[in-house]
């Protein structure tokens, strides 16, 4: 598969379909399919003329990196996708986009030089606060701070009991304790994931649809109605429990799999320059050697 950076007038920060599928770790002829039954994430900007090119940004991403971790836990191309893409239009509407962590390696647990950042001044590219990619490709050229394939300290993880109930939770290890959280309908166990979706019809793959929970409880009038409070923990509990009992989880860390996405594509550019700048040495080198006189074996002389 023939993994080709943008052309040379779109930003940097803007991906090809071929970057996309190598962030999902999927073929670009699957990434295709996707497009084809509208399952691909939206563009960001399309251009045409003699060659008609899509570009993706960052939340682009964040969709296929998804679609990608499902796939490699078990799910199907159509499911993950349509998943993932429920998942994060929901949730860059409520929360922004899905978190990366990159931020961490500016935090003291990673950079020995924190409250500085871990590059030299002037050093970072871009609007690095905003766009991942830009951070991320600051961390990658510019400090030493930098685990590729590591799990951090606030990694998102997302799970799926019995292909039917889907659950987030935060993961902190070492100093930081698991709280409770405060709910509309009661505190959370420190230990327990958060509730967010109902899947309906996995099996159907891209017909398949998202109830989140919220949509399945009356918060508009619990805090008037005891009766709806208690009907809302119970649910809770009833999907916590059938997490605990389930048969099959599936599990995936979203916020390593979309740092892993910006990786793969990091490094596919790199070697694209890299072979460009090989071609270009070869090219100078044929030039200088048709250049030079030769003597009389017909050997260059220097």
């Amino acid at each position: 598969m023939n993994m080709a950076r943008p052309r040379k007038d779109a930003p940097m920060n803007l991906f090809t379909s071929s970057e996309l599928a190598l962030a999902a770790g999927i073929s670009l002829r699957n990434f295709n399919v996707l497009i084809e039954h509208g399952l691909a994430p939206p563009t960001d900007r399309d251009q045409s003329g003699k060659h008609s090119t899509r570009y993706w940004d960052q939340f682009g991403i964040g969709e296929m990196a998804l679609t990608g971790a499902l796939i490699r836990a078990g799910a199907e191309l159509f499911t993950a996708a349509r998943l993932s893409h429920v998942i994060l239009d929901d949730f860059t509407s409520a929360r922004g986009r899905l978190p990366s962590r990159l931020d961490m390696f500016l935090d003291k647990d990673y950079n020995d030089l924190h409250p500085k950042f871990p590059w030299t001044a002037d050093a970072a590219e871009g609007n690095w606060a905003d766009d991942d990619f830009w951070l991320h490709r600051t961390l990658r050229l510019y400090s030493d701070v930098y685990l590729p394939d590591t799990r951090l300290n606030g990694d998102m993880i997302l799970e799926i009991a019995d292909r039917r109930y889907v659950f987030t939770r935060i993961v902190y290890f070492g100093r930081i304790p698991n709280l409770g959280r405060v709910q509309p309908w009661g505190i959370t166990d420190g230990n327990e994931p958060d509730v967010e979706y109902e899947i309906v019809g996995w099996e159907r793959g891209r017909e398949a649809s998202l109830r989140h929970f919220s949509d399945l409880v009356d918060l508009s009038s619990m805090m008037d109605d005891p009766e709806k409070k208690t009907a809302a923990k119970e649910l809770e509990d009833a999907w916590l429990k059938a997490r605990r009992n389930a048969l099959g989880l599936l599990r995936v860390n979203v916020s390593l799999a979309i740092r892993t996405a910006f990786d793969a594509i990091h490094e596919s550019r790199a070697g694209d320059q890299s072979r460009r700048n090989q071609i270009e040495q070869r090219r100078a080198s044929l030039n200088l050697e048709h250049e030079l006189p030769k003597d009389h074996r017909g050997v260059p002389r220097s």
